[in-house]
């Protein structure tokens, strides 16, 4: 809702300082979806953290093992709640990163069987 307060003089510092979107994937989830959707950007980072572990303590490796090591590091990357983003929901960003999670659901799908 600051966009409705950018305006007034109080928060004025110059005519370019009203910028109304979030630089963090999970303050603008949190700020647009609400406690749902922030949830479940959490759960999906979460999930990729224990597949991460799994895979790097597990002793039985097969041929999908490192590409899906690579693919979970570069989510993990992609996704990192604390790092400044882009906008989430823009095209070309979304694009940047549903290519590499339909990377990891492939490989997983895999892995499992």
């Amino acid at each position: 809702m600051f966009r409705k307060y950018c305006g007034q003089d109080k928060y004025l510092l110059s005519e370019f300082s009203c910028t109304t979107h979030p630089h963090s994937y999970s303050l603008q989830l949190l700020s647009e979806t609400g406690v749902m959707g922030f949830f479940a950007f959490i759960s999906i980072y979460l999930i990729l953290v224990i597949d991460f572990f799994k895979l790097l303590f597990n002793k039985n490796y097969n041929r999908y093992s490192f590409p899906f090591l690579t693919v979970i590091i570069l989510n993990l990357v992609n996704f990192m709640p604390l790092f400044p983003s882009g906008n989430f929901f823009n095209n070309w960003v979304a694009i940047s990163y549903s290519i590499p999670f339909g990377f990891y659901l492939y490989f997983k799908s895999k892995i499992r069987s």
